[in-house]
């Protein structure tokens, strides 16, 4: 018996359609960010949600979620995130790691849920989605700024998806957003 060993790679392309999302929980609805602004569901300006998988440490994605640039709490920004169409087809999700804004640990994502589809339409719809993952983001312990997380992995899926939407559901502290410079999906096609 021959086994093959399988490299993971990056699943997302900078040019992958991504919406950020906010005010979203697991297997609910998905409530479009879609406002550059210091409001609820928006992301701050400058700060998109492109800007997740971009591969540039250096640029970030900020989301306000339900609160405002004026106010702060210890979930604010929290059931924020965005939800993403790899453009080389169907994937496995087996790992993922986050790198960390450039500034304010205390907006630090560091517990997060992901979940896959393959429906090509109704994305916005949470049944829509199945769970794969619910758990730290590996940046449970601060790596510094424009760091990496520790990788985490999701060895029990494997299922092929078209869509993956991730959510974040704790942040290191309190604070007016949810921010991270890289979100890397990892698995093979």
């Amino acid at each position: 018996m021959f086994y093959v060993q399988v490299s993971m790679i990056r699943l997302t392309q900078t040019s992958d359609p991504i919406f950020g999302i906010c005010n979203t929980t697991v297997g609910g609805d998905s409530t479009p960010s879609v406002i550059a602004g210091t409001n609820p569901c928006n992301f701050y300006p400058g700060e998109i949600p492109s800007y997740a998988i971009d591969n540039i440490n250096t640029t970030k994605y900020t989301n306000f979620g339900s609160g405002t640039l004026s106010s702060s709490s210890p979930t604010q920004g929290c059931n924020t995130g965005f939800y993403v169409t790899p453009s080389m087809g169907p994937s496995v999700l087996k790992a993922f790691v986050f790198v960390t804004g450039n500034d304010i640990p205390d907006r630090d994502p560091t517990a997060i849920t992901i979940e896959g589809s393959n429906l090509t339409s109704s994305l916005t719809v949470g049944t829509s989605w199945t769970s794969i993952y619910s758990g730290t983001s590996g940046l449970s312990t601060d790596p510094g700024r424009w760091s990496l997380g520790v990788q985490q992995t999701c060895s029990s899926n494997t299922v092929y998806y078209l869509n993956y939407r991730l959510l974040t559901t704790a942040k290191r502290g309190s604070e007016v957003a949810v921010q991270y410079s890289e979100t890397i999906l990892l698995g093979y096609f």
